[in-house]
């Protein structure tokens, strides 16, 4: 029997994951280099702004069918 589901990350998922690690690598950089605690709360909300606009700059494929 031949395997028909080809699943893979789609393009909003892959900007939104990288939106959130790039808000984890800022709030790093920011303790590291200026020794600046920032808060969990500050940490949070930087990755939701990030994932947005990550998930703004993804280009549609075309219209989408709900499955």
């Amino acid at each position: 029997m031949e395997n028909v589901d080809k699943r893979q990350i789609g393009p909003v998922t892959t900007a939104a994951s990288g939106g959130v690690a790039a808000a984890g690598v800022l709030s790093w950089i920011i303790e590291t280099v200026w020794h600046l605690e920032v808060p969990t709360d500050v940490q949070t909300y930087l990755g939701i702004l990030f994932v947005i606009a990550a998930g703004f700059a993804v280009r549609p494929a075309g219209k989408r069918a709900a499955l």
